[in-house]
């Protein structure tokens, strides 16, 4: 499922990496984020990213957390999308 969020992502032309390299944390936070919104599990984040064991992997839930606070006012998918365009329009 991880992987089709990527291409849903991808193909809304949400990609952070299409900016810089250097984003690859972003892309995988919003993904992480994604997945847990859509299980209503975005109170177990800092429970993943207790359980990981990887760093790069760890890496990607503490974006998903910070994601997480940056869209917590968002009500509408539309509110979403402005907030990430907001992101990515920030980062050099």
């Amino acid at each position: 499922r991880h992987e089709w969020i990527h291409l849903l992502l991808y193909k809304n032309r949400i990609h952070f990496q299409k900016k810089s390299k250097a984003y690859f944390y972003h892309d995988e936070g919003l993904v992480n984020y994604l997945g847990a919104y859509v299980d209503n599990n975005l109170s177990k984040l800092e429970f993943f990213y207790k359980k990981e064991h990887y760093p790069l992997e760890k890496k990607g839930w503490i974006y998903a957390i910070k994601f997480r606070k940056m869209l917590k006012k968002c009500k509408t998918p539309s509110q979403r999308l402005q907030t990430i365009n907001e992101i990515y329009d920030k980062l050099k």
